[in-house]
């Protein structure tokens, strides 16, 4: 695990190139283009419109929403053959399945960026950003809505296999989308130990995928 002072070495790094402003749907995209990742803040503009509408429909903190959607994939910068290293930089602990699928692990990279780097000190986003990919046991309301959300806004070339199907059942409630997208993608519930360091949120029971298989059935974002 890296100490405090290496951490803040590679976040300082990471600066490089952006403004920092406060206001995510200003300091995200240009954080991002700034590193290369036009796409990636494209895809986060719509994450957090789809979050702030689905957070609307089910009376959730549509605020906290659409700054989770923003922020969910800021970790974009880093390539997959890197974020173990990153995670370790961060002082992030790896887990054994993110080890052997490290595709995952930027969910905890943008949650601990979203808190070091853009000043996000709200624990429910915080946990929203941690698991928008794989959810979690017992996720909350809000896990859920951008974990939908990030489904429904696809990014991936071609059309979003199980759109229809989520979407109706998005129409029907929010657990009924989350049902639906968890049985397509395959995702299992294994117990882990994942955190942010720094955080008091605990982001135990972090679902993980049961293969690479089945979880590259979800978005990669």
């Amino acid at each position: 695990m890296s100490n405090g002072n290496g951490a803040a070495r590679f976040l300082q790094a990471l600066r490089h190139g952006a403004t920092h402003t406060g206001e995510p749907h200003h300091d995200v995209p240009a954080f991002l283009i700034a590193h290369g990742h036009p796409k990636t803040a494209k895809h986060c503009a719509a994450v957090a419109r789809e979050a702030r509408r689905i957070a609307a429909l089910v009376g959730a903190d549509a605020d906290g929403a659409e700054r989770a959607g923003w922020f969910h994939d800021v970790s974009a910068i880093f390539p997959t053959a890197d974020r173990i290293a990153a995670a370790h930089a961060l002082g992030v602990k790896v887990l054994p399945e993110e080890a052997a699928f490290p595709m995952i692990l930027h969910q905890k990279l943008s949650a601990v960026l979203a808190r070091e780097l853009f000043g996000e000190r709200n624990d429910a986003v915080l946990s929203a950003i941690g698991c928008h990919t794989t959810l979690k046991a017992d996720a909350s309301t809000l896990d859920t809505v951008v974990f939908v959300a990030d489904k429904i806004a696809w990014d991936q070339p071609g059309i979003l296999p199980y759109r229809d199907a989520l979407l109706a059942a998005l129409a029907h409630s929010l657990d009924a989308a989350r049902s639906s997208t968890s049985a397509i993608s395959g995702s299992g519930a294994k117990r882990s130990a994942s955190f942010i360091p720094g955080s008091s949120m605990p982001t135990s029971d972090m679902p993980t995928p049961n293969a690479a298989g089945n979880a590259r059935a979800l978005p990669a974002d």
